[in-house]
């Protein structure tokens, strides 16, 4: 119960103030009057003023209200380590048994993941922002941390919300902790495929007692580097130095690079002894030769296609005049430049990508000795595009060339000169040269018919596309390193024309090329991964049509078994989702196919420095009192200090109870008024009063 005196006037406050200025003025008068007989008259009027004044007794009801404890757990992945995760629970366990006997005492508990960011590590203030948002300072008893210690707003010394308390710090981190720490200083974001760059990064020995310079016993550590998981070099560094890492950048697209230090003894954890980073690999210009021959329709629809792609360079030579051919056109009329035969097809072969005879013929311009380096080219790697016309038919063809060793078809002969409706095999549906070709959804597909097509057996690889009577129309296969491919129609300008509507030449074509030069996307048998939000996407594509299951090793180590499902809509293509749960490396694997992918940041902020610095906590804990705390060894031998709750000044204390300060906040319940002067005993007491004055002024 709380006691106050208040008034509550019975006139208001203007007629109250007026009447007051009334007695003054009487009073004045009196007591200039009749000085001698003027105090009882001046007492009567003052207590007639007091009766109006109403003075009342206030009774306040108030129920306390309990003291607030936050209890902040540091459940940041640097908790994971060692035994920390056990002490946390040890002590928060003890923590909320010492809190039991207090009834007035609450405890809010508040995990630093609910209110921290990815990569932003621990963070005290969002917590003690969470925990005290609605609670004034006269309730907040103070902190319990239950920490490792690292917490990153305190390192770089940034403000907190008052606490309005002591800060008790439980430490779970051991003092004889040491973790070796490989970080990335710097990496090329991109580069060209086949160049050698550097990346440079620091190896960090970390102790609870900092030691600076490193000490000079600890011995040099081997530096593994893998590329795709392959090993690709291996160094020699001693902690903290910095060293360079050579890097062959091989393929486009991510070439992901990690680095390994063996685990020594006695360290903390292996975590940061790895090291991931990618550097996308950049192609430069394909380089695309270009041989047209006999001068037809089409001709244009390859030039076209390959100057409008800007990864390709192209090099175009028509040949019209074979050497034998003798028709009297004057020399200042012949073309100034001459077939570059030998350093085309001899000298710099190996310089080109891919190499397209469009409806090309044995003329005399190439010597037998050119087709049999170009068959070698293809065998050392290279790739040719055989877009035929008739003349693959006949006597002429470079079917009758050693060209035809590496050839994926063998002409009978045979033209077909009629209408037909090119159509995608069992096969191409799945390939992905033709995988979802625009029109091909429908049956028949919507594009238009084609005239002619040269007879030929598919000797090996696969027959993607079919012509009139189911015959080959468009033939891929590999030879040796390269690639080759037959099409076996020079009509596919009908549809860049757009005849009946015309047809996805663009999209079949520029595919065709892209898959003869190796691009990635267009690999027949692939595994990727795919990060999208909070799970990955692991993608097989295949020209089979069942699937294995796909082994995916987690960055813990742990492997699991996904099953995939094959996709209707996407004829060879198989998917699975699968959450993301950590931070590293993914590795997916079947049979010799291998993807890899890293989630998260290269340096997460939470691994840099696992071994806790107490220093953090000690600024904080002497400006706020309370208390820095090591827990035992083991979970089994935590035992706090008792609870106490005070109202006095709170110190530091590193060895006496947890000392908390008091509520001193209360809620009012309701308020009893009492007049003391007023009804029937204010007119009492003043009539009492006047009837004195009378008195003593008539005996005076």
């Amino acid at each position: 119960m709380d006691y106050s005196l208040g008034f509550s006037p019975l006139l208001s406050t203007h007629s109250l103030t007026l009447l007051g200025i009334v007695a003054a003025l009487l009073c004045t008068l009196v007591a200039w009057q009749q000085r001698a007989r003027a105090v009882w008259r001046i007492l009567a009027l003052l207590l007639l003023m007091l009766v109006l004044a109403n003075p009342t007794a206030r009774e306040e009801q108030r129920n306390p209200l309990p003291a607030i404890l936050a209890v902040i757990i540091d459940d940041s992945q640097s908790q994971s380590l060692s035994a920390r995760a056990s002490r946390t629970t040890a002590a928060l366990k003890q923590v909320r048994e010492r809190a039991k006997p207090f009834k007035n005492l609450e405890l809010r508990e508040i995990k630093t993941s609910q209110t921290n960011q990815n990569n932003e590590g621990s963070k005290l203030a969002p917590a003690l922002s969470a925990a005290f948002a609605d609670v004034p300072p006269a309730q907040r008893a103070g902190v319990i941390l239950i920490s490792d210690g690292i917490l990153h707003d305190l390192k770089t010394g940034e403000s907190l919300p008052d606490i309005g308390g002591p800060l008790h710090a439980l430490v779970t981190t051991d003092p004889s902790e040491k973790d070796y720490l490989l970080k990335l200083e710097h990496a090329p974001r991109f580069a060209l495929v086949g160049s050698q760059q550097t990346a440079r990064v620091s190896l960090h020995l970390q102790t609870a007692i900092p030691t600076s310079p490193t000490p000079s016993n600890t011995k040099p550590l081997e530096i593994t580097v893998l590329h795709d998981g392959e090993v690709q070099s291996t160094l020699r560094a001693q902690a903290g130095s910095e060293v360079e890492i050579p890097l062959t950048i091989t393929h486009g697209g991510k070439n992901l690079f990690e680095l390994t230090i063996p685990t020594s003894t006695g360290e903390l954890t292996d975590i940061n002894n790895r090291l991931f980073f990618s550097v996308e690999g950049i192609r430069e210009n394909l380089r695309v030769l270009l041989v047209s021959g006999t001068p037809h329709a089409g001709e244009r629809t390859w030039r076209n296609l390959l100057k409008s792609d800007a990864a390709v360079d192209l090099v175009h030579f028509t040949i019209l005049r074979p050497p034998d051919k003798q028709d009297g056109t004057p020399i200042n009329q012949l073309a100034l430049i001459a077939f570059p035969t030998r350093e085309l097809f001899s000298q710099k072969i190996d310089e080109f990508d891919l190499i397209i005879f469009d409806r090309y013929e044995r003329r005399g311009v190439l010597p037998m000795l050119y087709y049999e380096n170009i068959a070698q080219y293809v065998r050392d790697g290279g790739a040719i595009l055989m877009a035929a016309g008739p003349e693959f038919a006949g006597r002429r063809s470079l079917y009758r060339t050693p060209l035809h060793t590496v050839l994926p078809v063998t002409p009978n002969g045979g033209v077909i000169e009629d209408r037909y409706l090119p159509q995608l095999a069992s096969i191409g549906s799945r390939h992905p040269v033709t995988r979802a070709l625009q029109g091909a959804q429908v049956t028949p597909p919507q594009w238009s018919h084609w005239f002619r097509l040269i007879e030929a057996e598919a000797t090996h690889g696969d027959t993607i596309m079919t012509g009139a009577n189911g015959e080959p129309l468009l033939v891929l296969a590999r030879e040796g390193k390269g690639r080759i491919a037959a099409l076996l129609s020079d009509h596919v300008w009908l549809w860049a024309r757009g005849y009946e509507g015309g047809g996805p030449h663009l999209q079949l074509l520029r595919r065709l090329a892209h898959w003869l030069m190796k691009e990635p996307d267009l690999e027949e048998e692939s595994l990727h991964l795919t990060a999208h939000g909070d799970h990955i996407s692991i993608e097989r594509r295949s020209l089979q049509h069942t699937q294995d299951l796909v082994s995916l090793k987690l960055p813990s180590g742990k492997a699991q078994q996904i099953t995939l499902e094959a996709q209707e809509e996407q004829p060879g293509t198989w998917l699975a989702q699968f959450p993301v749960t950590e931070h590293g490396l993914y590795t997916a694997e079947q049979g010799e196919l291998k993807a890899l992918m890293h989630i998260g940041p290269v340096n997460p902020l939470e691994y840099q420095e696992v071994v806790a610095r107490t220093e953090w906590l000690e600024a904080l804990v002497k400006t706020q009192g309370g208390s820095l705390r090591p827990l035992a060894a083991t979970a089994q031998s935590i035992s706090l200090p008792e609870l106490r709750l005070t109202s006095r000044a709170i110190t530091r204390n590193d060895t006496g109870p947890l000392t908390l300060k008091a509520s001193t906040a209360s809620d009012l319940v309701g308020v009893r008024s009492v007049p003391l002067l007023g009804g029937i005993w204010g007119l009492l007491l003043v009539a009492a009063a006047l009837l004195f004055a009378w008195y003593r002024e008539g005996r005076g």
